[in-house]
């Protein structure tokens, strides 16, 4: 476990006030952040056929400037993702508390799960 990391996870496509409030909420929960998102094939297949390309998504959340890393992972479930970082801190948001497929590594490694409280009705669904 790395002491200060703090990770979050998502696909991030095209950054909506709700992504702003989650990553600065995240951001203060520890010194480092280190956030994972969704490949395009990913969001394709699960989300919606346009999006962002994952290079470029990567690139806007490493402009924000307070964001150590950005891994984009191939799998469709975090815990991988998860495990290689080994954080202290793993964030999720609160309309994921029980149905987070990433638990069941942060229980096993002790990781400590901070759950990002809803804020408004900022839904990357409705702000296109």
């Amino acid at each position: 476990m790395i002491k200060g990391l703090v990770t979050a996870n998502g696909c991030f496509d095209g950054l909506k006030p709700w992504h702003m409030f989650l990553l600065g909420f995240c951001r203060a929960q520890g010194p480092l952040l280190v956030v994972g998102i969704n490949t395009d094939d990913y969001i394709r297949k699960h989300k919606r056929p346009y999006m962002r390309p994952q290079e470029k998504r990567a690139q806007d959340l490493m402009d924000l400037g307070f964001i150590q890393s950005v891994e984009i992972f191939p799998e469709d479930d975090p815990s991988a993702f998860i495990r290689r970082h080994s954080p202290e801190i793993h964030c999720i948001g609160e309309e994921y508390r029980d149905k987070a497929p990433e638990l069941k590594v942060c229980r096993e490694l002790d990781i400590k799960v901070v759950y990002v409280p809803r804020v408004g009705k900022w839904s990357s669904s409705i702000l296109e």
